[in-house]
């Protein structure tokens, strides 16, 4: 896997830190100046000016800033400020759109919480990163990191292995998925069936579906295009052109880039022939 961006990788730090409420109000003048700040650091990131956001790392974090490799960013907004000791720190949430890669896939469009520590020092707020701990690692919404030593055997910030909880191509795949396994269609008279289609993928997905044609059957999908987290309805509808039962048929949904596969086994009910009414017995003579 390619190295991870900066930003994810040291800013990610902040997991776990015992910062105060979400809900607790800066001052205005504190809290706009951070959020300038905040601004300048990420839109240089977007432009890929990364000598523009060193202007806003504190002087302790320089050198782990210029040693990593940095990412552009396709945007970002801003989440979420958490702040503490008297507003004079802050943790920082960003929603960011950036390109991630994964292992079989390639580059991947996808949107990602980025957490970053700020402290206000000589009337100014400043990104930073907690001194790492080789033998600790630090946790990210991906597991736990730690360094690769490079050839030297001196730990190269911008190269992180060990990822527990890395994802897998088979994890990859389950993230796109459907709520059933079967819908069941009336052969006499016209019916709909639906199914829900989740996108748990870190990124947007690309839907297609395949379904066998038969005379009165429609399926279709509300949307053909899912964001991370979102959901569509697979309906299957059925107008039968004539009271005939119809054989077990199969649809296929395919998610790409995450080749996902989803198999939505379609059966026709039919009703059981009626009783036939007993004959009656024949009287005796």
């Amino acid at each position: 896997m390619r190295p991870l961006p900066i930003l994810l990788l040291f800013s990610l730090t902040v997991f776990g830190q015992g910062f105060g409420s979400l809900f607790d109000k800066a001052p205005p003048q504190v809290d706009e100046a951070l959020r300038a700040r905040i601004s300048a650091f990420y839109q240089a990131h977007v432009e890929g000016k990364f000598r523009v956001a060193d202007q806003v790392v504190h002087e302790d974090s320089k050198d782990v800033f210029f040693e990593a490799e940095k990412s552009k960013f396709r945007g970002y907004k801003i989440a979420g400020i958490t702040y503490d000791e008297n507003y004079t720190k802050a943790k920082v949430v960003v929603d960011a759109e950036m390109d991630f890669y994964f292992v079989g896939f390639g580059k991947m469009e996808v949107n990602r919480p980025i957490s970053s520590l700020w402290k206000l020092d000589q009337g100014q707020w400043w990104w930073y990163v907690i001194p790492y701990d080789r033998n600790v690692g630090r946790e990210s919404p991906f597991g736990r990191m730690k360094e690769t030593p490079d050839v030297a055997g001196t730990p190269r910030p911008d190269l992180m292995t060990n990822l527990d909880n890395a994802p897998k191509l088979a994890e990859i795949k389950k993230s796109v998925s459907a709520s059933r396994a079967q819908v069941e269609l009336s052969s006499q008279q016209p019916s709909t069936e639906e199914v829900v289609i989740t996108n748990n993928f870190a990124g947007p997905v690309t839907l297609e579906l395949h379904v066998p044609e038969l005379p009165g059957l429609e399926a279709r999908l509300e949307n053909y295009k899912l964001g991370s987290g979102s959901k569509t309805n697979l309906i299957f509808t059925y107008h039968p052109p004539n009271k005939l039962w119809r054989p077990e048929m199969e649809a296929r949904v395919l998610a790409q880039p995450t080749m996902s596969e989803m198999f939505i086994k379609i059966n026709f009910t039919f009703p059981p022939p009626a009783a036939k009414p007993a004959t009656p017995a024949a009287a005796k003579p």
